[in-house]
């Protein structure tokens, strides 16, 4: 939003001097404030398809960590227990694992340990940057 200040107030307005935004008078500011603006597009849309693309490293299993965070909370507000994980050699050892390994069984019985380590982990990271936050908030 820091370059709507570069752009004139007659382009953002529609009632210019003669109240054409395009008059014969200005086309040329107005042209170049045109390129000014489509140059910002390119550059959103540039970014935009950056942060998008698709990025290196192991592919991500979305909808069994959004699973996953679900079962958490039920594991960690219904329940009242703590939502651990405690991995040896790909598979977890924990109560909360079983318990999550249980409940993918009964979607798909396919789904390998490793992905379900994988998933905890990534659902510890979440809640440990909401607690971080939320203390920072606190101190604030």
């Amino acid at each position: 939003m820091e370059f709507v200040a570069q752009i004139s107030p007659e382009f953002r307005s529609s009632n210019s001097k003669n109240g054409d935004l395009f008059s014969k008078q200005n086309r040329t500011q107005k042209f170049e404030q045109l390129i000014l603006l489509l140059n910002l597009l390119a550059n959103a849309a540039a970014r935009g398809a950056e942060a998008y693309s698709a990025r290196r490293g192991p592919k991500i299993d979305a909808a069994l960590e959004v699973a996953v965070r679900r079962a958490a909370d039920f594991w960690i507000f219904k329940l009242g227990r703590k939502f651990t994980i405690d991995h040896h050699k790909g598979t977890g050892t924990t109560k909360s694992f079983e318990f999550l390994r249980a409940l993918c069984a009964q979607i798909d019985p396919d789904i390998p340990d490793t992905k379900i380590v994988s998933a905890m982990r990534a659902d510890r990271a979440v809640r440990r940057e909401i607690e971080l936050l939320s203390r920072q908030a606190q101190n604030k």
